[in-house]
Parts: structure tokens; sequence; C-alpha cells
């Protein structure tokens, strides 16, 4: 080989060992493995510090910065566990846009310190983060003003704040999640609009699931959300959301409560056993609640300070109070609604509240074609004005209607046996006397008393002169509407 020949090659080598380390230098050290097809493996004990649960993150976060090989998606393979890590594991990839980040159900694990996230995105759009479990950071997963991402299948627990953290994010799809004893939400939303959160589970947080801060026009369904401080909680002008068939139980304070939110949808949702109350409005105005099912709380719907709300087609029974009305609760609809076996009254509509507060006067409810029956008090009224129509109140232990001073109340066509000072237009009294509705009602009835049903609360009472009733009394009954009609 000529001299001239040697010196070009040299040239050549160097050149070549050159463009090599600048592609090292623009790799961003990937240690992650690709697999081809726009899919890399990290996490996988090849990073070269030795494999510590620092260089997982880092080689994961390389790797979902890595638009050359890693396109599509990218799997924590676990081999190199994440333990005890002090600061924010996925740090926001610049290039984490468009990208699957699948843990395949291994863990990233923090140092329960502020400051410090598992999976942090600011302003990324169209990913998903699945199969990751996440504990003992700040905020498990958080993101901050990004849009339409899907959190799926992930599982956000013992963190110091927040589960799963949206911030001024819309948009984004939060699936199957499991976010369990967080300090504060299980999952947050502040100032997060038109997100979709459905079949996740958020139990023994302090709130379970928390829309803050004009969190608008959120879907909800299907979510569980029980034994926390508070199930499923909005507030603070949190407002166009639509909730339906959620679970909320077995919560200290309320099941569902809205805060200063308004023209909020709650449907076909359970919301037993809570502390508290099951459903609360506090200075919230045109909600609907629709369907639900509130058994066993101290109130199964409670409103406070709160006008033009729609309660329809509930189910409320065995708990303390069915329905209360308390102060400056004006022009609410309480509609279709069975409130039954409730230990003190069906519908309570106040000024003063349980603990002998009265700081203002409700006026203008109206209540309409409800079946109160077998409470204390079917409906009572505390110095305030209602418009009561078309209502069945009967069986109720003490009295179908009461009142210390019903002011200008009106109503008419009702059905009641002990009217307590009510009068229904024209005349004393309802309307309608008691009687049993149909043969179902005494087929019920006997399964009670024959301890085939189960009743927490069990009292029937004799739907004329409020006395117990007896096997006699229904077989008496029955022979009554078989041979009379």
């Amino acid at each position: 080989m000529s001299a001239k020949n040697l010196k070009t090659g040299k040239i050549l080598g160097v050149f070549g060992l050159l463009v090599f380390g600048i592609f090292l230098i623009l790799c961003g050290n990937v240690n992650a493995y690709s697999g081809g097809s726009g899919t890399c493996y990290c996490g996988d004990g090849t990073t070269t510090s030795g494999g510590n649960s620092t260089d997982a993150c880092v080689d994961c976060s390389a790797a979902l910065n890595d638009n050359t090989n890693c396109a599509n998606r990218v799997n924590y393979v676990g081999i190199v566990a994440i333990l005890n890590y002090s600061g924010i594991c996925i740090a926001n990839p610049a290039k984490f846009t468009n990208k699957t980040f699948d843990c395949q159900g291994y863990t990233i694990d923090g140092i329960d310190a502020y400051d410090t996230y598992g999976i942090y995105l600011s302003g990324k759009t169209g990913n998903t983060i699945r199969n990751c479990v996440v504990t003992d950071f700040q905020r498990g997963i958080y993101l901050h003003s990004s849009s339409n991402n899907n959190i799926t299948d992930n599982t956000a627990n013992s963190n110091k704040d927040d589960g799963i953290h949206l911030s001024s994010s819309s948009n984004n799809n939060l699936t199957n999640n499991t976010a369990t004893s967080n300090k504060y939400g299980g999952i947050y939303l502040d100032s997060s609009p038109n997100n979709t959160l459905t079949n996740n589970t958020a139990n023994n947080n302090a709130h379970g699931i928390h829309l803050y801060s004009s969190s608008n026009n959120n879907t909800l369904t299907n979510n569980i959300a029980n034994t926390n401080i508070a199930g499923i909680y909005l507030q603070s002008s949190s407002n166009n959301n639509t909730l339906t068939n959620n679970t909320a139980n077995s919560n200290i304070w309320s099941g569902i409560s809205l805060s200063s939110s308004s023209n909020n949808t709650l449907t076909n949702s359970t919301i037993n056993s809570n502390w508290d109350t099951g459903i609360s409005l506090f200075t919230s105005s045109n909600n609907n609640l629709i369907n639900n099912t509130a058994k066993d709380n101290w109130n199964g719907i409670y409103l406070d300070s709160s006008s033009n709300n729609t309660v329809t087609n509930n189910t409320i029974n065995l708990n303390k109070n069915g329905i209360y009305i308390f102060a400056n609760s004006s022009i609410n609809n309480i509609l279709n609604n069975k409130i039954s076996n409730n230990i003190q009254t069906g519908i309570t509509i106040s000024i003063c509240d349980r603990w002998g507060g009265c700081p203002g006067g409700n006026s203008n409810n109206t209540i309409v074609n409800n079946e109160i029956s077998n409470n204390k008090i079917g409906i009572y009224s505390g110095a305030s004005n209602s418009t009561i129509n078309n209502n069945f109140v009967c069986g109720n232990i003490q009295f179908d209607f009461y009142s210390t001073n019903w002011l200008s109340s009106v109503g008419d066509n009702n059905y009641c046996g002990n009217a307590g000072g009510w009068n229904d237009t024209n005349i004393r009294g309802c309307t309608n006397t008691c009687k049993a509705k149909d043969i179902f009602d005494l087929i019920e009835m006997l399964e009670y008393l024959s301890g085939e049903k189960n009743l927490k609360y069990p009292q029937y009472c004799n739907l004329d002169n409020n006395d117990d009733i007896n096997l006699i009394d229904v077989f008496t009954l029955v022979d009554k509407i078989v041979n009379e009609g």
C-alpha cells in the first residue's frame, strides 16, 4: 500500500470514529435496547454505572426521549428495580409524545418526599402510561398542561399528596386505575376540564376523587370511591360534570359532595353507609340528582344554602334522615323519590341544623309525587314555605306531616293518615286517605315480618292508627283487598 493510501485510510478511520462518537452523544446515552418496530426496553441491567435504581429511571427516560429507536413504545422490564428514588423518575422527556410507556406491572418507588414524582409530563400529548405501580412520591403520576393522554391500568398508592394528579390538563382518559392510601387525593384534578374517568378505584384517601377549581365538563363513570374522608368531591366552581354509575360507600364525610359547584348531573350511583351524608350540596345550584340510591347514611341527601336543584327518582332509605333541606335553600324540586324506613324524617325542610343553628329560611321548594313511608315523620317543615302536591305519605310512625308553623305552604292531592296540622287546599288534612297501594306492598310486608327480608330498623305500621301491625292485621288486609277489590 502506498504512503498516500495509508494516510487516506487513517483519516477515514478517524472520521468514522468521530461520527460514531457524535452518534452516541446525540442518542443521549440510551442504554435501553431496541426490539424493533419502534419499541424499546429499559431497566434491563445494562446501564453503564452498574444498574442501580437511578440508572433505571435515567434509562427509561432516555428511551422515551429517543425517536430513532423508540418512536412508539418503551417497556420497563424491571430487571433493575426502582426503589427509594429521590427525585423525579420519568422527568418529562422532551420527545415523550405519541408514545406508550408500559411498566408491565413493575414498581417505581420513591422516598415519600416533597418535590418528587414517579412519572411527570408537562405540555405533552398523545401518550399512554400503563401498568405502572407508583408509590411513595409526592405525586405518583403527574400531568401538567398535558392533553389527550391515556392513563390506564396503573396503581398509585401511598403517595405523600396524590396518587394521580392533573393540573391544567384536558381531554385525558383515566381508565382502570387504582389509587389507594394516598395522603390527600386518590385522583385529583385541578383546573382540568373535559377529562374522562372510567372504572377507577380510589379508596382510603382523604378524597377519593377530587375535582377542584374550574375542573369542568368531566365525565366520571363506574368509579369506586370507598372508605375515604370524602368519596367524590367537586369543589370551587367545578361545573357541568357528569357522574354516572359511581359507588361511594363507607366514607367518613360524604359519599359525593358538591361545594360551590353547579350544573352537575349525578345519576345511577350507589351512596351507602357514609358516616355523615350520602350526597351533600353546599352553596351549589342547578344540579340534577337522578336515580341514585342513598342508604344507611346520616342524611341520605343534604342541601345547605343550595338552590334550583332537582332531586328525582332516587331511592332513599335506612338513613337517619332521608332528604334534608337546610337554611337558605330555595326553589329546589323534590320529585318522584322513594323515601322509606329512615329513623327520623323522610323529608326535612328546616332553617335549623342538627346542632340548633338557624341561619336563614327556605322558600318555594316543590315536593311532588314522592312515596314517603315508614319513617318516624314523613315530611317535616320548620318555618319554610313549600309546595307539596301528589305525594303518598303514609304509614309513618309518628306523623305523616308535621310542622310547628307551615307558614304559607300549600299543596293538593296528597295521601296521608296523620296530617299533623297539614291541610291540602280547601280540605282538612290530606285529600286522600292512606291504603295499601297493591298486593305487592303486602307481600313485601309479609317477607319482612317472616324474616325472609332483613330490615335494619324494622317498623311496619297500621296505615290507619299508627299502631304496630301484626300478622292478623296483614291477613285481614289481604282478605279485604281480595274480597273487596
